[in-house]
């Protein structure tokens, strides 16, 4: 009768082994990226980041030329339609840029 009413006992060896198994896996966790400090994603992002930056510096540059460039086209029909009637021709965008800057 005694023996019906125990109830079932833990097995600590087994409790053990299961916390060992447990913990070997937490840490491997620490090899995930995203887990890891961070630290490979983080490199990842700041060259990214660094690629974004040159690109946008790029693109000024690109829009500056093309700027430039229609300013200088617009000046040049300007200057064709006052060569027709003998006026004094202007100065293209860049010539005034580099006298700016000289």
């Amino acid at each position: 009768m005694d023996a019906e009413r125990v109830s079932p006992q833990p097995n600590f060896p087994l409790a053990v082994d299961n916390s060992r198994s447990v913990e070997e896996q937490l840490e491997r966790c620490g090899n995930l990226p995203a887990v890891g400090g961070g630290a490979s994603l983080d490199d990842r992002m700041e060259r990214i980041e660094a690629l974004l930056q040159e690109i946008r510096g790029m693109l000024q540059s690109m829009h500056r030329r093309m700027d430039a460039m229609d300013t200088n086209a617009v000046v040049r029909i300007e200057n064709n339609s006052l060569l027709v009637i003998g006026v004094t021709e202007l100065s293209l965008a860049a010539d005034i840029d580099s006298m700016r800057k000289g």
